[in-house]
């Protein structure tokens, strides 16, 4: 584009950052890098969380009990894992776990 052409929305400054200011909704800002990254983060353990109760039926009960007490998808995987690692110490005869005392 020229200098001499007919302008344009965007170059006469009514683009995306212009319409959010104005109010216009709809339009979300753009994400830093760590929102990104958390996003990203959050997606995969949910994943790894489908995969789990998709695999293993039992345990679909207290994952939803988690999500339920609006635990952060990492928490709820490490819960998982804590729950898990308890059960297989008490099947095998340990009754004094650290992680959860039923």
């Amino acid at each position: 584009m020229g200098r001499n052409d007919p302008p344009t929305s965007l170059r006469m400054g009514f683009g995306y950052r212009q319409a959010r200011e104005a109010g216009l909704g709809g339009i979300r800002g753009s994400r830093s890098p760590q929102q990104v990254n958390r996003l990203i983060e959050e997606t995969k353990i949910a994943r790894k969380l489908r995969e789990i109760v998709t695999d293993d039926p039992e345990w679909a009960p207290f994952v939803q009990h988690w999500i339920m007490e609006k635990l952060p998808p990492a928490d709820i995987l490490q819960s998982y894992y804590n729950a898990r690692h308890d059960a297989s110490l008490r099947k095998r005869g340990w009754r004094n776990n650290r992680f959860a005392p039923f």
